[in-house]
C-alpha cells in the first residue's frame, strides 16, 4: 500500500510540474562580471570588488560569486564570496557590486590567478 501511495505522489508531482526549476522557455536573468578590482580590507586581508550586470531578459535574485584564488599549479588556496544586492532583486540592465574577501591569504601576492563561479535565480 505504501509503495502505491508513493508512486501516485510521484505521478502527481510530475503531472503538476513538481520538483520545479526555471522554465527554460521563459525569459531568464543572466549575470556577467563587468569589472573586478583588487582591494585590501581595513583589517589587512586581500579582497576583490566584483561588479556584475544583469544582461538577461528577466529580474534575477540570490546572485552570488565565489572568487577562487589559485596558485601557479592551479590549486585553490582561498575562496572569497560576494553576494550582490543583499541577495535581493537585480532588474534587467542593472548592476550590483560586492567585495569577496580572502581570509586565509595575507596579500594579493599569495595567488597567481582568480576564477569566478557565479550563480543566481530568475524571478518569474
Amino acid at each position: 500500500m505504501r509503495k502505491v501511495a508513493v508512486l501516485l505522489l510521484l505521478i502527481a508531482l510530475v503531472a503538476c510540474g513538481g520538483g520545479g526549476g526555471d522554465n527554460p522557455a521563459a525569459p531568464q536573468a543572466k549575470f556577467e562580471i563587468i569589472s573586478t578590482e583588487k582591494l585590501t580590507t581595513s583589517f589587512g586581508r586581500p579582497s576583490i570588488m566584483i561588479t556584475v550586470k544583469n544582461t538577461g531578459a528577466a529580474t534575477g535574485y540570490n546572485a552570488g560569486c565565489d572568487a577562487q584564488a589559485l596558485d601557479s599549479t592551479g590549486k585553490i588556496v582561498d575562496v572569497g564570496m560576494a553576494f550582490f544586492a543583499g541577495l535581493g532583486n537585480i532588474d534587467v540592465g542593472r548592476s550590483a557590486s560586492d567585495e569577496a574577501v580572502f581570509f586565509k591569504l595575507t596579500s594579493h601576492t599569495g595567488y597567481a590567478t582568480v576564477e569566478y563561479d557565479c550563480t543566481w535565480l530568475t524571478r518569474n
